[in-house]
């Protein structure tokens, strides 16, 4: 909310917190709002409680800051490679329709696979496994 009031200014004036009026427990939660269902599930990647949104009817996932498009998404300090790399995987069996990412535009799973998916894997697959070998950082990318 402080980054909010930051960028909105005083825009942001009377706008109150408001908390769920129930709590799931679990990694993931299915939610009928306005006849419609929602299936909520915990990745866990870019942030620790970040989630995605899957609209099974619509072929739709709103999917947070596991997908970025169009850009290549920051690993910070508490971000998961490997829940992302889970994650990601998952999202593929659900062979959404349409992928409304983090960051970039509506996109197709090939798009997203191309530019999120991929690097998962290669940050995974290659980084992570040098840094368990202790290999020099600069060999491994060049």
């Amino acid at each position: 909310m402080q980054r909010m009031r930051g960028f909105l200014n005083k825009r942001f004036d009377g706008t109150k917190a408001k908390s769920a009026g129930k709590l799931f427990s679990g990694e993931s939660a299915e939610i009928i709002l306005g006849g419609q269902k929602l299936i909520l599930k915990y990745t866990n990647a870019h942030y620790p409680g970040d989630a995605w949104v899957w609209l099974p009817k619509q072929s739709v996932i709103f999917t947070g800051d596991l997908v970025y498009v169009d850009r290549v998404f920051t690993v910070l300090p508490w971000s998961s490679v490997v829940n992302g790399q889970k994650s990601f995987r998952e999202l593929v069996k659900l062979n959404p329709k349409y992928i409304v990412p983090g960051h970039g535009q509506v996109s197709d799973l090939k798009k997203a696979q191309r530019d999120c998916g991929d690097y998962y894997d290669f940050l995974f697959e290659k980084i992570g496994a040098a840094a368990q070998e202790m290999e020099p950082m600069q060999d491994i990318l060049n």
